[in-house]
């Protein structure tokens, strides 16, 4: 049980209006960032699924996991279907093919460059100075941002895993984080960033934003 729904009351079964399914890269960041969003959400307005890598966390197989979803859910009322990858070490070509596929299955891919941590760091500054990530080299991008986030204590203790803690810490700025990333993206891409850092995670929270219950702190910006 997550921290958040240990501190909520139990809240009845009701209709929910919209259902985000997003499939994730990451088995633990990114999932565990979306289930703490989830946690916040009145689920009159919206709920989310969120679909983990397992075993594999290639693009191509977290494509195959909401292809299943696809296949053994269907898409019924209001239904949204979400990728969140990153650009890393992906080749370019990979990631066109991947968005070709996307939208010929209604399916909205977002991407950051570097990788997910970027996004986490947009939530307390614009991340200035974080290199793009190049297809051809190491990881040294991803392992900048996350040192980042380490040295500046944004995040104490971060190592991949999202805690209680730190979504106390993210949960507030979420809409700065928002605004940060909409400032890189300008104008905004056509599918993803991809020769500067920047992350398109922003058009999926800033979907959810409207659905976060009223009684859950204000937001900092």
């Amino acid at each position: 049980m997550s921290f958040y729904k240990r501190l909520k009351p139990p809240v009845a079964q009701r209709e929910y209006r919209q259902l985000h399914v997003i499939a994730v890269e990451g088995d633990r960041t990114e999932k565990n960032y979306f289930q703490y969003l989830s946690d916040e959400l009145d689920f009159a307005v919206a709920k989310v699924q969120v679909i983990p890598p397992e075993s594999r966390s290639a693009p191509r197989h977290v494509l195959e996991k909401l292809y299943d979803y696809i296949k053994n859910s269907g898409r019924g009322g209001t239904t949204f279907l979400w990728m969140v990858i990153d650009k890393d070490q992906n080749k370019p070509g990979e990631l066109d093919a991947i968005f070709k596929e996307c939208r010929s299955h209604k399916i909205e891919c977002c991407v950051s460059n570097p990788a997910f941590p970027f996004w986490l760091l947009l939530h307390f500054e614009n991340g200035q100075g974080i290199p793009p990530a190049e297809s051809d080299k190491s990881n040294s991008a991803v392992v900048d941002c996350e040192n980042r986030i380490r040295e500046k204590r944004y995040l104490p203790g971060f190592d991949k895993r999202i805690t209680g803690k730190h979504w106390e810490a993210l949960r507030p700025k979420l809409e700065r984080a928002i605004a940060n990333a909409k400032k890189l993206d300008d104008p905004p891409c056509k599918d993803y960033p991809r020769e500067r850092c920047g992350s398109t995670v922003y058009r999926l929270v800033e979907k959810l934003l409207p659905a976060i219950s009223n009684e859950n702190p204000k937001q900092e910006t």
